[in-house]
């Protein structure tokens, strides 16, 4: 499969955003820091995410609300239970509640073309 222009993102949630192929699979804290120390060594980082969980990848939770409208990949970590808005929680209190990250890479669909949309 042919692969789109790199743009690799953290997401509050998974969603799929356009028309494609997407493949998601389960990842450790490691190698979810390797994809986000990568894509920012390239210049083409962007968190989405204003939950604390990010701490435990090394970056701070996003300040501002923004949408997302493009990625080639993702990174989510989804709490195993729900987190209290406006909380603060420490690295040990995420650690306690658990969580699973993902990472969804996505491909281009040949039958669509996103990059129009990117002009």
């Amino acid at each position: 499969m042919k692969q789109l222009p790199r743009k690799t993102v953290v997401l509050s949630s998974p969603i799929a955003i356009g028309v494609g192929k997407y493949m998601v699979n389960e990842v450790g804290k490691e190698r979810a820091r390797e994809i986000i120390r990568g894509a920012q060594n390239r210049g083409d980082f962007e968190n989405f995410c204003q939950h604390p969980t990010v701490k435990i990848l090394d970056i701070e939770p996003a300040t501002e609300r923004k949408q997302c409208s493009y990625y080639r990949d993702a990174i989510i970590i989804v709490p195993n239970a729900r987190l209290e808005s406006g909380r603060e929680y420490s690295l040990d209190e995420i650690e306690k509640i658990g969580y699973k990250i993902y990472h969804i890479s996505r491909y281009k669909n040949p039958k669509y073309s996103i990059e129009k949309h990117l002009k």
